[in-house]
């Protein structure tokens, strides 16, 4: 029996290799046939992409419902998981701040990740999103506060 579990498990990490070095030829060749035609190819790290809300920038794996849909838990966006990924993807390689600190630049001008922990990349996503977590009253809520009336209502006129 223990020979058996240890050939599976031989075997299984043969079939992950293989199919890694597939997967890494295929995006070489991807990048060769891209570049031959004059398109650019910039590689971003993946992790927290489809995880992440793009207007709140609550990370949580709660934030995927299903394998399609994506709603954030904290702000209650919601968009196809997909779509949500790749605007995460987006906004990692046009954001000046996301860019600098999640690629290098290779001699070509491509944007290479940086050799990071999946933790490392989620602080700083967290630190990029920072501010947007940082509630600002609404004017209703300042004018209560200031306990003005809003909107009509003859309360201490004169």
């Amino acid at each position: 029996m223990i020979n058996s579990v240890m050939y599976t498990s031989k075997y299984h990490n043969q079939i992950k290799e293989n199919s890694v070095k597939q997967l890494l030829h295929i995006i070489v060749k991807i990048k060769k046939q891209a570049e031959k035609h004059g398109i650019r190819v910039h590689i971003t790290p993946s992790q927290y992409t489809s995880l992440t809300c793009p207007k709140c920038g609550h990370i949580s794996k709660d934030n995927r419902k299903t394998q399609e849909d994506f709603k954030c838990t904290q702000c209650g966006y919601e968009d196809n998981a997909d779509h949500i990924a790749a605007q995460n993807i987006e906004l990692r390689l046009t954001s000046d701040v996301l860019r600098s600190k999640l690629h290098n630049i290779d001699k070509y001008g491509r944007l290479v990740p940086k050799r990071l922990s999946k933790y490392t990349i989620k602080a700083i996503l967290e630190e990029y999103y920072a501010p947007l977590s940082i509630e600002v009253p609404s004017y209703r809520q300042c004018m209560e506060q200031a306990n003005i009336t809003l909107l009509g209502g003859n309360q201490g006129a004169v």
